[in-house]
């Protein structure tokens, strides 16, 4: 597992975004369908300096993905509809000339073939639920 996710600068204050939209802050995209998931890990990532973004299905989160450049996308494995490993292949498709690291987040996909379909997919890690705060921010700190 990554001992830290090289944010490209999250540590430096930018300032925020000038008129010409250079200096924004990176973001992130956290995707749950379960709306205390989503307000966990936004009040973790909130702590760093970057602008969290959240969808509450894979469709939302690719519709996201195709409009905006994330630094990192955090993904339920279990959602109705498309599931996380669906969702982070079509995540992978859309930024293959510039892969996002995807941080998968589960309750119960401990087993070893959920584990390899996930890095398959594109994960970078895997968190289990409930979120550890401190464990969550780790994956943020300079490599």
């Amino acid at each position: 597992m990554p001992q830290g996710l090289d944010m490209n600068g999250l540590g430096q204050d930018d300032g925020g975004a000038d008129a010409g939209g250079k200096n924004q802050r990176p973001k992130a995209l956290v995707v749950d369908d379960t709306p205390a998931n989503v307000r966990l890990a936004v009040a973790v990532l909130a702590r760093l300096p970057l602008d969290v973004l959240t969808a509450s299905s894979g469709e939302e989160a690719l519709r996201l993905v195709s409009e905006h450049e994330f630094v990192v996308v955090v993904l339920d494995v279990r959602m109705p509809g498309m599931d996380g490993y669906e969702t982070a292949d079509r995540i992978r498709a859309l930024t293959s000339e510039n892969p996002v690291p995807i941080i998968f987040l589960t309750a119960s996909e401990r087993e070893e073939k959920h584990i390899a379909q996930g890095y398959e997919t594109g994960a970078i890690d895997y968190l289990v639920k409930p979120i550890d705060n401190a464990l969550l921010l780790s994956r943020f700190a300079p490599c």
